[in-house]
């Protein structure tokens, strides 16, 4: 897994304004058919990780290896547990560097 590449194209979704941050925003963009990526921290915690499995069955989960605060600082948070990516090709894009 490339984390630098991943990070990039999510700082990159995040200015074109295409992530969802947070468990309720994932959520809501879940419900709404808006998320196309859910990315985990690697330390989010058990409840978040349970609540966020429930909303989540067909929406592709990926766990990115970094800490929360290590994902909130790459994108301007103080830190960040789960996020979405709502859009189609950011999401593509970013499950192939995964692979």
């Amino acid at each position: 897994m490339e984390n630098k590449k991943i990070i990039s194209m999510l700082q990159i979704a995040k200015k074109a304004g295409k992530i969802s941050y947070g468990i309720e925003a994932v959520r809501k963009s879940s419900f709404r058919k808006k998320a196309k990526l859910i990315i985990i921290a690697s330390d989010i915690a058990e409840r978040t990780l349970k609540d966020v499995n429930s909303f989540s069955n067909t929406i592709p989960l990926k766990d990115i290896s970094l800490s929360k605060i290590e994902l909130g600082e790459f994108l301007g948070r103080k830190e960040l547990a789960v996020l979405s990516v709502t859009d189609v090709n950011f999401a593509n894009g970013i499950k192939r560097l995964f692979k």
